[in-house]
């Protein structure tokens, strides 16, 4: 996991797939953390290129 920080905004990220490919960004609404993204759905995004 990555911290990135801007304008005193901190955000956690997880990558998947490969670098190259173009970012997709999950947002998980409420109070619920990204650890809520099932593996297996980030997984099969990005074999998907997404």
């Amino acid at each position: 996991m990555r911290t990135v920080t801007h304008s005193g905004i901190s955000l956690a990220t997880e990558a998947f797939g490969t670098p190259t490919d173009p970012p997709l960004i999950l947002i998980m609404g409420a109070t619920a953390s990204m650890l809520t993204w099932p593996d297996q759905l980030c997984t099969l995004l990005a074999a998907q290129g997404l």
